[in-house]
């Protein structure tokens, strides 16, 4: 069964309401929904957003360079010839 970021996460917030541990939290996900759901890495760093009053599930934007792809213009390049090859 895949579930989505965003439902794993709405299991971590439940968990923290109701004040589990990350180690908790990780070993009921992980037998409810096989091993290798959650990571420890990733139900401790969940648990220390929801602390820290973070309650978005969303992904959190990522700040760095922009694209420089103008994306219309390449899916109709693609489009006209797919087996075109394209060098940076």
């Amino acid at each position: 069964m895949e579930l989505s970021k965003e439902y794993i996460r709405g299991l971590f917030l439940f968990d923290f309401k109701f004040r589990e541990s990350a180690a908790a939290s990780r070993r009921r996900l992980n037998g409810a929904f096989g091993e290798g759901t959650v990571s420890d890495r990733t139900a401790r760093e969940w648990l220390a957003r929801l602390r820290k009053g973070e309650f978005s599930l969303q992904d959190s934007f990522m700040s760095g360079r922009g694209s420089d792809v103008d994306n219309d213009r390449l899916r109709q390049l693609v489009e006209s010839d797919p087996r075109r090859l394209v060098n940076s």
